[in-house]
């Protein structure tokens, strides 16, 4: 594992974190990288309080973790990532990501209520082989977009191919499936995509 990169601190998002530590083990208890915007690491931080780059003096195995806040683009190996700031609520930040590697462009973007101006416009100005939008539900949530507002979105970024995700319990992937455009599908666990 050569990194982690966080969207934002929500429980559903990062409360896994913690099983970073086996592959510590696997890579001789090398310190990992782990990048997101300040306000992300500092929470992150927070939550995971007994993480460090360094072992423990007290040999309890723990994460060894080099968080990385990140305000532009950075790479990890030959991926090349430049945030995309979105809203995801009130007061919350949320980071998605171009991710570009070997001459393919994806747009990621999991949890989103509106997406600012400029952000638009970097994903749309990138030419994406694949966008990833939340697209959570078919009726107003706060925090998220509904399908019909993902799928606008999606057509003003307009990707060659658009994947709906954070799909809620109420809404049915078969639903989903019959009334998207073409080229716009929904995700589902385990999806993968050749591009």
């Amino acid at each position: 594992l050569d990194a982690v990169v966080f969207t934002h601190a929500h429980a559903d998002h990062i409360f896994g974190f913690d099983d970073i530590r086996r592959f510590n083990a696997m890579q001789n208890r090398t310190a990992i990288p782990a990048y997101g915007n300040p306000d992300t690491i500092a929470r992150v931080r927070e939550i995971f309080h007994y993480i460090r780059t360094e072992p423990h003096p007290g040999g309890l195995f723990r994460p060894q973790i080099n968080f990385q806040s990140v305000e532009s683009s950075f790479t990890v190996g030959d991926i090349y990532l430049t945030p995309v700031d979105v809203e995801h609520g009130r007061d919350v930040r949320m980071t998605g990501y171009i991710i570009e590697s070997k001459g393919r462009k994806i747009g990621y973007i999991p949890d989103c209520h509106t997406i600012p101006d400029s952000s638009l416009e970097l994903l749309s100005n990138a030419e994406l082989d694949l966008m990833v939008l939340d697209g959570a539900s078919m009726r107003p949530l706060p925090t998220h977009l509904t399908v019909a507002d993902s799928v606008g979105w999606l057509k003003a970024i307009g990707a060659k191919q658009s994947a709906i995700t954070h799909i809620c319990h109420h809404a049915s992937h078969r639903e989903l499936s019959q009334i998207l455009p073409a080229g716009f599908f929904a995700a589902y666990d385990g999806l993968t995509i050749v591009l």
